[in-house]
């Protein structure tokens, strides 16, 4: 005699509830004739390029304006001040690619790596903030807070030549 494991009607419940959960997303919103033209996004290009001289910012990087990048630059800032918001791997997804990796022809990711690429780019997007004549932050000063500090602020307005 073969051994029932669930109650069927149990598993179709949950089935349903996970089904509804996937629906529930946020900010999910199925596409429809009538918001077509407004959730279509425009392509966002690739991204930037690390190279040894630093990070170079893509076409489409260059087009951002002084409040798109003031603000990836502080939620960036705020994400490397807090070294707990990356969680540790565990020892299996440690393994896992040092195993693997070889075999696929793939590499383990380096936190440290991954972190000196992010302090690149905002130093380039702190660059590009310069170039565009807004205010810019102090970078280093910023990375060496505690996670608990305030929200990064700019410094002060670059000066602009006066004319006597």
């Amino acid at each position: 005699m073969a051994q029932r494991w669930a109650n069927p009607a149990a598993l179709t419940a949950i089935g349903l509830l996970l089904g509804a959960c996937a629906q529930a997303a946020p900010g999910y919103e199925p596409p429809t004739a009538r918001n077509a033209k407004r959730l279509a996004q425009p392509d966002p290009g690739p991204p930037g390029v690390v190279t040894p001289a630093g990070y170079v910012l893509s076409d489409s990087e260059k087009r951002y304006d002084c409040k798109k990048l003031t603000g990836i630059i502080q939620i960036k800032i705020l994400q490397l001040r807090e070294p707990a918001s990356r969680p540790v791997p565990s020892a299996i997804a440690k393994t896992g690619p040092a195993i693997g990796g070889p075999l696929f022809g793939s590499k383990a990711p380096d936190p440290a790596e991954e972190r000196a690429t992010e302090i690149a780019r905002l130093r380039a997007y702190n660059t590009a903030l310069g170039e565009k004549k807004c205010r810019t932050f102090d970078i280093d000063a910023e990375l060496t807070k505690a996670a608990a500090a305030p929200v990064p602020r700019t410094s002060a307005p670059i000066a602009t030549p006066t004319k006597n």
